[in-house]
């Protein structure tokens, strides 16, 4: 069992620089997980160089351009407005209200169990709206497996009209 406590804020447009891959939807999760697996060393230290974020050091999954074809851009990505290094990308995120999910779990499923509840529990009896922009993982340090491990997934959001 996890526990969520979900929190808004508005946040002014930034930057992640990072690894990107195009994944299909119905295999997101595997592909995801096989994206991280294949950070080398290099990798982790060109993305801790780049890291501006005052939200931590690790990289987050940044899930953005949901494609026709049913696939989407997904980022291992930190907030940078340093220059794009050879082979990595650049996307911008703009200002939105943003659902601050913040989980309390093992991963990966209480990332899974989190997306869950906000689409099909909280958003539907919320004074918000989800609205269809990039979405964004954070992870904080420490083991992953574990039961009081800290996330984050970033919902954009706007007041329902």
């Amino acid at each position: 069992m996890i526990n969520i406590n979900i929190r808004i804020i508005e946040k002014e447009g930034f930057r992640v620089v990072g690894l990107k891959r195009r994944l299909s939807r119905e295999t997101l999760n595997d592909g995801i997980g096989e994206m991280w697996k294949s950070l080398t060393k290099n990798d982790m230290e060109q993305l801790q160089t780049l890291n501006e974020s005052s939200h931590g050091k690790m990289p987050m999954g940044v899930y953005a351009n949901m494609y026709d074809d049913k696939t989407t851009d997904y980022f291992i990505a930190v907030e940078s407005t340093k220059d794009c290094p050879e082979g990595f990308s650049e996307y911008r995120l703009p200002k939105t209200d943003w659902a601050i999910c913040e989980i309390t779990g093992a991963l990966p499923n209480a990332i899974a169990e989190a997306f869950s509840y906000v689409f099909n529990d909280w958003l539907p009896d919320a004074e918000y709206e989800y609205t269809n922009q990039a979405e964004i993982e954070w992870y904080s340090e420490g083991d992953m497996s574990q039961d009081d491990y800290k996330s984050e997934i970033w919902i954009p959001v706007r007041k329902k009209s």
